[in-house]
Order: C-alpha cells, then structure tokens, then sequence
C-alpha cells in the first residue's frame, strides 16, 4: 500500500510581516515619548469661596459657586497619547517652545507659583478697591525684566527703579502704567531712573504696543518696589499647588462677593478664568481656554465667564454651557448683577 505525508502548512508570510510590522509601531507608540511637548487636558474645577479666607471684615455667604478652572499637563508624551490629544477637542498639544521656561518642569512650576502669588496679590488689590478700601504704595516701579530689542534695551537695565515719567512722580507699577496712557507711540519721554543710591534721566522713545496699536511701549516687566498694602483686611486664598496667574478675575469676584451682603452668584455655579490687572481691574487672555470650559461642563457649570479675547474658542468647545465674554472686573460684576435668581431645587 502506497502512503503519502500530508502537506506541511507554509507560513503565513503575507501574514506575519505585516503583523510583525504593526506590533512594532503599536510598542513604539506606546513606549517612545517625545520630549519638547506638553499636553493640556481638563484640571480640577475650584469654588474660590471656600478657598478664601477673611479677618477684619465681616463676610457673608452665598448659594451658588464661584469656581476658577484649571489646566493639567503632561510632559514628554508619547506617541500614542498624542495622537489621542490631536483626535479630542478637549485636549491641546503644545510645543514647549511656546511656553515660558520651556520644558523644564522645575522651572515653570516655579513661574507658576510666583505667577499664582501675584494674581493673588492682584485680585486683592482690586477686589478691595472697588469695596472702597485704599490702593497700594511702593517706592517706584521696578524694573524685572528689559524685553530684547525694546525702546528700553541698552537703557534700563535689570533692577532699575523708576520714579517718574514725564512731569509724573511714580510709586508704583500702577502710577507708570496711568502716566503711559498720556504718551502716544513714537513720543520720546523723559524717565528719572533710581539705581541704588544714584539717581539718572534717561530718555527713550516709544513705540506701538503690538497687543493694542494704540498704546505706547518702553519695552520692560515691572513690579512695585517695596510694595505696601494694608488695608486693614487680611485675605489668604489657598490655592495649593494650583499655579498660574489666570485665577485672578475669579478670585476677585470671590472676595468681593464674600465682603459684601447678597450674593452675586443667585444661587448658580459660575466658573471662568482669566488675568486681572491690579492696576485698572482688565481682564486678561489665558492659555488652555478649551480645556477649562470642558472641565466646568463636566462639573455642572451654569455660565463660563472668559477673557473677550478668548469667548470664540470657548464657545466653540462650550457644548451648550453659557459663555459670557469680560473686559475687566467692573464689566463681570455687570454680568453676575444681571442674572436672575436660580430657582431652588423642587420649587
């Protein structure tokens, strides 16, 4: 009787290359990190109101909720985890090339945190002015940083006190701005510089501010020098390790509202986010609009107050959440006021 072995399978080539192929690019993916980019996703969403709190100065309490938004990030992400943040609307990759500090973690949580202080220092300022309480004082503006190729660069120099522009006597960071508001772009203006214990006049010419062409710009970062502000209050807001400086304009209105009788909020839960200027009350552009509106939607909101310059990519991510656009402190006050009561539940 005659036998025969039966056919050995051939190996799916076809098969397993492109297989082999495919499992490589997937361990790629999910293992390989590129550095030099930060993903922004939804952060945590606050009530101020009960982060603040207040002696010397009776407060009162409110129904609804006043709540600043937040950004998480995460450095060197990897392949598979960005292409998940290109494909979601709530998700923004940014190259740590735009950011300040870089990619250097350390650094910009240690940015944050100052920024933080100083918004917190901001939102006093300005919260406590507009219940009637008296400003700052200082001992000129200080100059912290001269911006490359600035009117100012080769000028002022890092350090440098500046006590008066123009026929201006300037104490604080505030006085300089107010004085500047008179000078038109391209005027040359007369600044009394304080280095030490020597006084200089050193002049420069302006030239168009490039966020509003028709401010002048010296080109500098300032702060108030020897900075005083007693008004008699003491304010701790505690925020944690939340950093940044677009907290302000909701820490502002939290402080107001709490210092002051009724309730701003009528019962609704308002979150936003945005800079506020110690000096005039403005609201500010933040970075990470898309993901703080997607984080109060998330949590219920039932209005997002945001930076005029930032209410278009809010509203296109807002998913049926209210956008309210603010210019400054006075105009979202102007927006709370006018809200109508929220009815209480089963009423």
């Amino acid at each position: 009787m005659q036998t025969t072995e039966p056919a050995r399978p051939r190996p799916p080539w076809r098969l397993i290359v492109p297989l082999t192929v495919l499992g490589a690019a997937v361990l790629v993916a999910f293992t390989v990190h590129l550095s030099g980019y930060f993903i922004y996703t939804p952060g945590p969403v606050r009530n101020v109101e009960k982060l603040v709190s207040i002696r010397g100065a009776r407060t009162y309490p409110s129904d609804g909720e006043l709540a600043l938004t937040t950004v998480s990030f995460r450095t060197d992400p990897t392949l598979a985890e960005l292409a998940v943040a290109y494909l979601d609307p709530h998700q923004s990759i940014v190259s740590a090339q735009t950011v300040p500090g870089g990619s250097d973690l350390r650094r910009l949580q240690r940015e944050g945190r100052i920024e933080m202080r100083d918004s917190k220092r901001a939102a006093e300022e300005v919260a406590l002015r507009a219940l009637g309480y008296p400003g700052a004082t200082g001992a000129g503006a200080k100059v912290v940083e001269v911006l490359r190729d600035s009117p100012a660069s080769g000028v002022l120099h890092q350090g440098d006190v500046i006590v008066g522009l123009q026929h201006h006597k300037v104490r604080t960071q505030c006085d300089l701005e107010r004085a500047m508001s008179g000078v038109r772009p391209g005027q040359r203006v007369s600044i009394t510089v304080r280095s030490g214990h020597h006084r200089r006049t050193v002049s420069v010419t302006t030239t168009h501010n490039p966020d509003d062409p028709h401010k002048a710009l010296i080109g500098i970062l300032m702060t108030t020098a020897d900075y005083r502000f007693d008004p008699g209050v003491r304010i701790r807001i505690h925020t944690g390790r939340i950093g940044g400086p677009s907290a302000g304009t909701m820490m502002a209105l939290a402080i107001y509202d709490l210092m002051t009788p009724g309730d701003l909020t009528k019962g609704h839960r308002i979150a936003g986010t945005g800079t506020i200027d110690p000096c005039d009350g403005a609201v500010g552009p933040i970075g990470g609009i898309q993901e703080k509106v997607a984080a109060a939607h998330a949590q219920g909101a039932d209005l997002f107050l945001a930076p005029v310059q930032d209410a278009a990519a809010a509203r296109k991510v807002a998913d049926g959440l209210p956008i309210r656009p603010v210019r400054s402190f006075s105009d979202a006050l102007r927006v709370l006021r006018s809200l109508p009561r929220e009815s209480p539940p089963g009423s």
